[in-house]
C-alpha cells in the first residue's frame, strides 16, 4: 500500500511541474504576441 502511495503522490507532483511549465509556456507566448503586436503598432505609427 505504501509504495502505491508513493507512487500516486510523484505521479501528481509530476503533472504539478507539468501544470506550471504549460502555464509559463502559455504567459510567455501571450506575452510575445502582445509585444510584436505593440512593436507592429509603433512602426507604423513611426511611418506615418
Amino acid at each position: 500500500k505504501s509504495n502505491n502511495y508513493s507512487f500516486l503522490s510523484s505521479n501528481s507532483l509530476a503533472k504539478a511541474k507539468i501544470n506550471i511549465y504549460l502555464h509559463r509556456a502559455y504567459y510567455i507566448i501571450v506575452i510575445s504576441q502582445k509585444a510584436k503586436r505593440y512593436l507592429k503598432s509603433d512602426y507604423i505609427y513611426g511611418a506615418l
